[in-house]
Order: structure tokens, then C-alpha cells, then sequence
């Protein structure tokens, strides 16, 4: 019975997981959206630009690894 409840609660905090992660996909996508129309802004100085290409970089990594674990997540839903 214990084993029982152990399982159930770690689905649950599987699914809460992947939830979070959806989320977090999404608002970094938004982010990139954002950093690609500025990339495109002729007004913007280089400095910023360069600030923008690091962070679009870093956000593509973080979105590979965000995409990885709720994949990971997914494929234990059906154990």
C-alpha cells in the first residue's frame, strides 16, 4: 500500500513537472520571438544587439534542455 501511494505521488509530482517545464517552454519561446524581431530593429545599438545574441543563444539551449526533460517525463507516463 505504501509502495502504492509512493508511485501515485510521484506521478503527480511527474506531471506537476512537466506542467512547470511547459510553461517555462513557452515563456522562453515568447522570448526568443521577442529577441528575433529585434534582431531585425536597425536602431538598436551593437552593444545591445550583442546582448541579445547572447541571450538568444543561451535560450536556445535552455529550451533544448527544457524540450529533453519533459520529453524524458512524457515517455514515463505510461509506466
Amino acid at each position: 500500500k505504501e509502495n502504492t501511494l509512493k508511485k501515485s505521488l510521484d506521478k503527480f509530482k511527474e506531471r506537476k513537472e512537466r506542467d512547470e517545464l511547459l510553461a517555462e517552454i513557452e515563456g522562453l519561446e515568447k522570448e526568443q520571438k521577442r529577441l528575433e524581431a529585434a534582431f531585425q530593429d536597425q536602431s538598436i545599438d551593437p552593444v545591445e544587439q550583442g546582448r541579445h545574441s547572447r541571450r538568444y543563444k543561451e535560450i536556445l539551449g535552455l529550451i533544448e534542455q527544457r524540450m529533453a526533460r519533459w520529453e524524458e517525463l512524457a515517455g514515463r507516463e505510461g509506466d
